[in-house]
């Protein structure tokens, strides 16, 4: 290898995933898929070797048709604005992420 890290991005998730999973899953479908992802991940993290890491990504707030049907008031950044958000973060990852879960932020 060429001594760097690669990140390995498990799926993407969310942080009501992380928040409100105790109290949702029984009754929510996505909720209980996104925090499947996060336990994933963690497991995931535990068997790679040192120079992979297992991320979990939960992208945050996007404006997208769904978030406008469901939340017509929250403001978002347009994918194109969150793409260049996102991208330093993203290659900014490296073996410290391993096993965690990230939210890109503005």
């Amino acid at each position: 290898m060429n001594g760097k890290t690669t990140v390995v991005l498990t799926g993407a998730t969310a942080g009501i995933g992380r928040a409100l999973a105790h109290a949702l899953a029984a009754r929510d479908v996505v909720v209980l898929a996104k925090w499947a992802i996060e336990g994933l991940t963690r497991g995931l993290a535990l068997e790679l070797p040192s120079d992979l890491a297992a991320v979990a990504l939960s992208p945050g707030v996007v404006d997208t048709a769904m978030l406008r049907a469901c939340l017509p008031d929250v403001a978002a950044p347009t994918p194109e604005a969150w793409a260049r958000l996102a991208a330093p973060q993203l290659l900014a990852l490296d073996r410290r992420h391993n096993g965690r879960s990230i939210t890109i932020s503005a």
